[in-house]
């Protein structure tokens, strides 16, 4: 613990920091590589290609559409006989006419600091994590009104646990969660914290390009790069990207030169900027079907 938060450049005794101990476990793990995992979901088994360097491994499955709920469908791996643990998650049936909601989470959903780099560090490893007032009832109003939900961060899978338990915790509606692969091997300490605009274009656009005829809302903060990323998967998709709301946290404003050269060209009914959780609206852009409760 103390090599990691050494490399963390923490103060020195955070490694008996309660938040630092959970947190940083994960960052001490094996990877799991080449890792074989049977996953059951829509009434079938699905063999899945063997885990990366990372430890993760990503695939593409084809079910029939009638086979998913609406909504989330759970998924659950198959172990093997007498191995008693459980592992769960969902997936989301994007359909065409559906509203899904892309948040970020570090200052949009969650209180980071980001321009602040010991800020950011503290409010990550050492600090309970604190919800941004009221954008919970906001997130929550919207998914009753069946908008669905994706988390984008460049936070690592290693902080999986405590973000999604976050979420749930602050009351906002779950959904999925889409984070940074990071091994310290490959990476630099800064390439830890760093959210360039090329991760949230990579990020974000294969969920807007496999989900035909579905719109989305981008919610982020103009802390780091997600107004430019934003503005640019808007020109690339507008038939798809039905408004941009940007959260406020470098005091410019929406007058400022930085919105009005990133936000050229996109209609200005298309994005908002806003400092509360109160101006946003009361229902979701364009309004998507209620999701059936047993979905």
């Amino acid at each position: 613990l103390d090599a990691l938060r050494r490399a963390l450049e923490l103060p020195a005794g955070s490694e008996a920091n309660a938040y630092f101990q959970a947190r940083a476990r994960a960052f001490m793990v094996d990877n799991e590589r080449s890792k074989e995992i049977v996953v059951r979901f829509g009434g079938g088994d699905h063999r899945l290609p063997p885990t990366g360097p990372s430890g993760h491994t990503l695939a593409r499955l084809v079910v029939a559409a009638d086979a998913l709920d609406r909504g989330a469908t759970p998924v659950a791996a198959v172990l093997r006989r007498g191995d008693d643990r459980h592992f769960e998650g969902s997936v989301l049936r994007l359909d065409p006419g559906g509203l899904s909601v892309v948040s970020d989470i570090d200052d949009t959903i969650k209180i980071s600091e980001v321009r602040d780099l010991q800020a950011l560090l503290a409010n990550t490893f050492l600090r309970p994590f604190a919800a941004v007032p009221e954008l919970p009832v906001v997130y929550q109003r919207w998914a009753d009104r069946g908008a669905l939900f994706h988390y984008v961060s460049a936070s690592p899978w290693h902080l999986y646990d405590p973000l999604r338990e976050f979420v749930v915790a602050a009351g906002y509606p779950l959904g999925s969660f889409h984070l940074k692969d990071f091994r310290w091997k490959d990476h630099s300490f800064l390439s830890l914290v760093q959210d360039p605009e090329s991760y949230k274009l990579a990020a974000i656009e294969p969920l807007i390009t496999r989900a035909t005829g579905h719109r989305f809302a981008l919610i982020g903060d103009s802390g780091e790069a997600d107004p430019e990323a934003y503005a640019e998967l808007y020109r690339r998709h507008p038939d798809q990207v039905v408004h941009i709301y940007i959260r406020d946290v470098s005091g410019e404003g929406p007058e400022a030169p930085r919105y009005q050269t990133t936000f050229a060209g996109v209609p200005v009914d298309r994005w908002t900027i806003f400092t509360s959780a109160g101006e946003l609206p009361e229902a979701p852009p364009r309004s998507a079907a209620p999701t059936d409760p047993a979905g």
